[in-house]
């Protein structure tokens, strides 16, 4: 293999392990939780606290995936702590809301499949999928743009309606980061985060520059 080729993809991969480090740096509280706290549906309001850190960790992985698209060439160390930062209050505000509708929408499933309703089950599940396709693409207007919240929700609402299918795509690609974690763990928890964070962004990067663009006009 040509050399250049070669420490590309190193490169590239070196990248992603970094990022995904990173990430996980930032999430501790949440992966202790998740190592030494057994997750049922009663402990799973223990679970919310730490779980509004992800947000903010969430918008600096895809904002500096999107630069990283966007210019080629990035310092995951400054870049990341960078968006990480600077977005802190805005992501720790929205990931409070979202976070608190997940747990919400997932305890009524958990109970709906322990009572057997399966037609309300499917509409529960309808609305989560809904939510996490709107948070992935909030995550990224957050690490994007300079937004309030009221604009952040509006255009969040917009966007799921307008660019459905590729925030579909978007949100489909967790599924590839549990099949990875259920399938390689070492592998997943070495570059797995920050991969489907990559993925994630080059279907929620033309979204963005289209909302842009309508934003501009």
């Amino acid at each position: 293999m040509n050399p250049l080729i070669l420490n590309k993809y190193l490169s590239f991969v070196g990248n992603l392990f970094l990022l995904n480090c990173l990430y996980l740096l930032v999430n501790l509280p949440m992966v202790l939780m998740i190592l030494f706290f057994p997750a049922s549906l009663a402990t799973l309001i223990f679970f919310l606290l730490p779980a509004l850190l992800i947000t903010p960790a969430t918008v600096a992985l895809f904002a500096t995936c999107g630069r990283w698209q966007r210019e080629k060439q990035i310092n995951v160390l400054k870049d990341f702590f960078h968006d990480y930062r600077q977005n802190f209050k805005l992501a720790f505000t929205y990931g409070m809301l979202a976070w608190g509708l997940f747990f919400i929408l997932i305890i009524d499933a958990l109970w709906l499949l322990n009572s057997k309703n399966f037609l309300l089950l499917i509409f529960i599940v309808i609305l989560l999928a809904l939510a996490i396709m709107m948070y992935l693409l909030q995550c990224g207007i957050i690490g994007r743009f300079t937004v309030n919240f009221k604009s952040l929700l509006r255009v969040g609402i917009y966007g799921v309606i307008r660019y459905f299918p590729k925030l579909f795509f978007s949100a489909s690609c967790l599924i590839i980061l549990l099949a990875i974690l259920a399938v390689a763990p070492a592998f997943g928890v070495a570059i797995g985060f920050s991969a489907v964070g990559y993925f994630i962004m080059t279907y929620l990067r033309p979204v963005l520059e289209k909302l842009e663009e309508e934003f501009i006009q």
